[in-house]
């Protein structure tokens, strides 16, 4: 437990992860993401069941264990990372290891987050439905306050160029080299959970400012409308959930059936 615990907190804080199986007594081999992680989907249950051996008879973990144990975690995901960005090559038609240049590479970190963010697809999947161009496109054209995954690409790869201003040739242009969108793949995904954690507090702090009285809860018809205000212009929220979703979700409160609320 006390293990797990280390573990939950590390990758919380300073990763965003949360992964299902680290509540104390609770290993869940066969399930590894939970809402917003960032963790791998295949590697992470069989690296975690190798050292968290639940026997009667198990010695317990010594911290230089937990550090290990972090480290293998980590570096499982960065082993997937790095098929993720061999797998966005692939789909944008730029498969190899050649360097890339900034636009290309935009839309292939912009492709690893999208094979990240949808475990349930395949990279058949996005082949035989034609699904890289429309999704692309759809984060390229974003509207939204909030930046999308296709700024989060842009973001990394101009940071990699800052990182590398004063040792890298000024003659080379935005070209990337397959090691550096390697790197990038991994960092783009590693941050992604403290993005989501970044958008869920805005997303709390903005539903907050649509309660007037401070109960908890929204009038419905204010959940759905467009709601801007001076201070909150660079994280304005639209809500799209059905009220047969909220209801679902026990998020509906119909104790007043001409004032509907959600909480």
């Amino acid at each position: 437990a006390g293990a797990r615990h280390l573990l939950r907190s590390y990758f919380g804080l300073e990763r965003g992860w949360r992964i299902n199986g680290l509540q104390p007594h609770a290993w869940q081999a066969n399930v590894t993401r939970g809402p917003g992680a960032a963790a791998s989907t295949q590697r992470l249950p069989a690296v975690a069941s190798a050292l968290f051996d639940e026997r009667a008879d198990s010695p317990g973990f010594l911290l230089e264990d937990v550090v290990s144990l972090a480290a293998a975690m980590e570096s499982a995901v960065a082993d997937e990372s790095t098929e993720f960005v061999m797998a966005a090559r692939h789909l944008n038609g730029a498969a190899g290891s050649g360097p890339l240049a900034l636009p290309m590479g935009q839309w292939v970190v912009t492709m690893v987050l999208l094979l990240f963010k949808n475990p349930g697809l395949s990279v058949a999947d996005f082949e035989e439905k034609k699904l890289v161009a429309p999704n692309v496109r759809m984060h390229m054209r974003s509207t939204r306050q909030i930046p999308s995954i296709w700024d989060n690409a842009n973001d990394a790869l101009r940071n990699l160029q800052f990182a590398q201003r004063l040792r890298a040739s000024p003659f080379r242009g935005d070209v990337f080299s397959a090691r550096e969108l390697a790197a990038v793949g991994t960092s783009v995904v590693e941050d992604y959970g403290k993005f989501k954690q970044r958008e869920c507090r805005l997303m709390k702090d903005e539903l907050m400012t649509r309660d007037r009285h401070g109960t908890g809860r929204v009038p419905l018809g204010l959940f759905y409308s467009t709601w801007e205000r001076p201070s909150a212009k660079h994280h304005t929220f639209e809500y799209v959930e059905t009220t047969e979703h909220l209801r679902a979700i026990g998020a509906l409160d119909e104790n007043s059936a001409r004032h509907p609320q959600v909480r």
